[in-house]
């Protein structure tokens, strides 16, 4: 009973099921076979690359969303938080594997949904399907916004622009892997002169330098000093 109130709590909160009512959302779990998953802390759920069979809802927890470059030089950790659906656009289309690793960085509870679950939740509520679609169209517009932005000024401008589409959420804590001469390299400048802008960032305080590593404390706060 305390697991369906839970649940019941947690599709409430999610863009996916909004606008469906507490009856239907009731209906949705006694007639819906959801499997439950609990992993502990450093365990992952999926790897970058693998399969993707079955919606994933994050009800509980936190995880690093990790995703890297093909020749691994570079490397993005985000964090994700519940509620919170986990790869939803991986389900369906031509690639349908797992475009990030998602790591425990807590103990984490999921309730998991086969395709054919997903596909009845399609055909018996009209407002779950129109949100999934919603969902999707609103991240292929992002995406193709960026392309239309405004071209970069400066130095400055080209590596928060890497940063930025590099990332899922424009906000929030983020950590690149990448050395110095790559991240030159993408930005098309100096070594010399990247250090001298990353290394002017964190004096300002947007961003820590280690070796091989960018720590970003919140991006949004580094998108506004462009």
């Amino acid at each position: 009973m305390e697991e369906s109130l839970h649940l019941y709590e947690t599709l409430m909160r999610l863009p996916l099921f909004s606008g469906l009512g507490s009856e239907e959302i009731s209906q949705i779990i006694a007639q819906t076979k959801f499997q439950f998953l609990r992993l502990d802390a450093g365990k992952y759920l999926c790897h970058q690359d693998e399969k993707c069979t079955l919606l994933v809802v994050l009800i509980h927890g936190a995880m690093n969303v990790v995703t890297h470059s093909d020749d691994h030089g570079c490397i993005v950790t985000e964090s994700l938080s519940a509620p919170s659906l986990v790869a939803p656009s991986s389900l369906f289309g031509l690639h349908q594997r797992y475009l990030h690793s998602y790591q425990c960085v807590e103990t984490c509870r999921f309730v998991l949904l086969n395709k054919d679950e997903v596909f009845r939740m399609f055909d018996r509520y009209f407002i779950f399907k129109i949100n999934w679609l919603n969902l999707l169209s609103t991240q292929v517009q992002k995406k193709e916004l960026q392309l239309w932005h405004t071209p970069p000024a400066n130095l400055r401008q080209r590596i928060l622009r890497f940063f930025l589409i590099h990332t899922e959420k424009p906000a929030g804590k983020k950590t690149f892997r990448i050395k110095m001469t790559r991240l030159a390299e993408e930005v098309n400048d100096s070594r010399l002169n990247v250090s001298i802008q990353l290394n002017a960032m964190e004096d300002e305080g947007l961003i820590t330098l280690q070796r091989g590593i960018i720590t970003i404390p919140a991006l949004e706060k580094l998108l506004q000093s462009r």
